[in-house]
Parts: structure tokens; sequence; C-alpha cells
């Protein structure tokens, strides 16, 4: 393409370097686009960039947070366990008590029968040596009752009359 004629009047003389950047001017007009278009994307780029950094500290937070959640996991897991072995240890102490409970209450059952038994023996027998001795009488009826003691009155007025 042609350079622009020169307008200035004769006695301005230019130099090279206005010169060039005079023609520079004229290739600036006719790619504006292609420059404001680089600018832009430059800007697009710086933004990206920014977006790309804040994105990074995000994703390292989130993997702080991760293994901060997995040793606070891991934590637990090792308090169960340790609840469970604890809690393990107190089921066999209870059974190991009821086992000894139960030998108790049946030595004791044991012993109460033994007990008792005996002492029935001895009731039975008199403590003198004589014969043994009902320990509960028969229950009387009213019928019975009365037949003794009219016999009671009888056998009384008897001995009266003969003394």
């Amino acid at each position: 393409m042609p350079s622009k004629p020169n307008t200035d009047p004769p006695f301005v003389k230019r130099t090279r370097k206005e010169n060039a950047d005079e023609q520079l001017c004229g290739k600036r007009e006719k790619f504006g686009f292609a420059w404001i278009s680089l600018f832009v994307i430059m800007q697009m780029e710086e933004a990206c960039k920014g977006r790309l950094m804040d994105a990074e500290v995000l994703v390292n937070e989130a993997n702080v947070s991760k293994t901060e959640i997995l040793k606070k996991v891991e934590e637990a897991t090792e308090e169960v366990k340790i609840t469970k072995k604890v809690l393990e240890e107190s089921l066999n102490r209870v059974e190991a008590a009821n086992k000894a409970k139960l030998t108790v209450e049946e030595a004791l059952r044991k012993w109460r029968s033994e007990r008792d038994s005996s002492l029935l023996y001895v009731s039975d027998l008199d403590l003198v040596g004589n014969k043994s001795k009902p320990v509960l009488k028969p229950s009387l009826s009213i019928r019975q009752i009365l037949s003794q003691k009219l016999l009671l009155k009888e056998v009384y007025e008897n001995g009266m009359q003969a003394e």
C-alpha cells in the first residue's frame, strides 16, 4: 500500500522516525480491531489466571479439609475399637458374676434343703429320747370337738361322784 503523501508545509522537515510512526499509525487503524481483540484476550487470560488461582486455593482447602476429616474418622474408629474391647471385657465379667451367683444360689438351696430335713428329724425326736411326737395335730371337725367336751364333762362328773 502506498504511503500517504506528505501534506506538511515544505519548511517542516520530518524525521525518519516520524515517518515510521505515521506509517505505523496507518497500520494501527487498519489493524485496530486486531489490537483491541488482542487486548481483550490478554485481559481474559489474566482473569482466567486469577480464577485458576482461586480454584487452586479452593482445591487445596478441600484437600486439607479432607485430610482433617480422614484423621477424625481414624480417631473415631480407634475410639470405637477401644470401647468395643471394654464392653466385651465388661460382658465377660458380668457373665462370670452370673455363673458365680448361680453357683452360690444352688449351694444355698442345697444347704437349706439339708438343714430343713435335719430340723424335721430333730423335731420328730424328743430331746429326752422318748418316742417321737407328731409335729402337727390332725385337724378335728366340730362334731369331734363337741364329743370330746361331752366326754370330758362326763369323766369329770363321774370322778366327782366317786369321791
